[in-house]
């Protein structure tokens, strides 16, 4: 969509236009397609997990992610998300994490990732992009339900933490 336009001249209007429906379509086939089980599963081992690390998004320093990463161990999760072909970084990572004994989780949005091949557990997304650039709503959507997940699992733990969080801000003045 973003070369198509860029190519055909398109109007800025249509083109943001024709960028949100496209996240909403995204996000009602992420809808369909995704295993509800395997988020409640991935929910699961996160909350229970030592540390939990995420890595990807093609933005991940291969100086820090090399870092953390040499630190973690059986009992930690790590999450790779990568979209399209799948980022090499992210997937040499998710491959020798699991290598050590490390569960795995792989966020993607097609069934032929390599970042697959190396994920304990898998969360596919709808397809999100036609170019190099991803639209990254679904795995925020994912991110957002986990968390949603998170807080009703905590209950009341997950109640008081989150009111001290939101004290904590409003004492350090963080919102206007």
């Amino acid at each position: 969509m973003v070369l198509n336009a860029l190519e055909e001249n398109v109007d800025d209007s249509d083109t943001i236009k024709k960028s949100l429906l496209k996240d909403i379509e995204v996000l009602n086939e992420t809808v369909v397609k995704i295993k509800i089980e395997a988020i409640e599963k991935v929910t699961s081992l996160i909350y229970n997990s030592k540390r939990t690390y995420i890595i990807g998004f093609e933005s991940t320093s291969r100086s820090i992610a090399g870092y953390y990463l040499r630190h973690c161990k059986p009992g930690d999760v790590v999450i790779g998300i990568s979209f399209g072909q799948g980022m090499r970084l992210t997937v040499d990572a998710l491959k020798k994490v699991q290598a050590k004994g490390v569960t795995t989780v792989a966020i993607t949005d097609s069934e032929v990732s390599p970042l697959l091949e190396f994920a304990d557990h898998k969360l596919v997304t709808a397809i999100c992009g036609e170019f190099v650039y991803s639209s990254s709503v679904s795995a925020f959507s994912i991110a957002n339900t986990i968390i949603q997940q998170f807080i009703k699992m905590g209950g009341e733990k997950s109640a008081t933490h989150l009111r001290e969080l939101q004290q904590q801000m409003d004492d350090l003045n963080v919102w206007y």
